[in-house]
């Protein structure tokens, strides 16, 4: 489905994983599913790794951890996706968008706030490449 909606239609997808330690933060899994993200859906759909909070019948496992999650941003980044961010914690370096050609800073989040928008018109002041997204 995925797949389908990325490659035959004109709806932007974004991609999370809820990284919980012990479970699914292993650093095969992750180079695994960037590898298919590349593969059969291209370099600039967003993923978006976000933190596990213990919560109702699932409590026997911490809060993800902003290693764990860098860690995965980290191996994401590497294997050329050009959208990774963090989520359910404040970290705006990983959770802001850069221009894939230059890495100028474009649009900086602190939580689910915008603090600053450089972007006009979907193009980056510094090299005008297009941002990919709806904006």
């Amino acid at each position: 489905t995925i797949k389908y909606v990325v490659n035959d239609t004109n709806c932007w997808v974004e991609l999370t994983t809820l990284l919980i330690e012990g479970e699914n933060d292993f650093d095969d899994e992750i180079v695994e599913e960037a590898e298919w993200i590349v593969s059969e859906l291209g370099t600039n759909v967003p993923l978006h790794f976000s933190a596990f909070a213990p919560k109702y019948k699932f409590l026997n496992h911490p809060h993800t951890s902003m290693q764990t999650l860098e860690k995965a941003y980290g191996i994401a980044k590497n294997m050329g996706l050009n959208y990774v961010y963090v989520g359910n914690v404040l970290n705006t370096p990983k959770s802001t968008t850069y221009c894939k050609k230059c890495n100028t800073k474009l649009i900086e989040r602190n939580g689910y706030a915008i603090m600053t928008n450089n972007l006009n018109h979907n193009i980056c002041p510094t090299c005008s490449t297009k941002c990919d997204g709806i904006f």
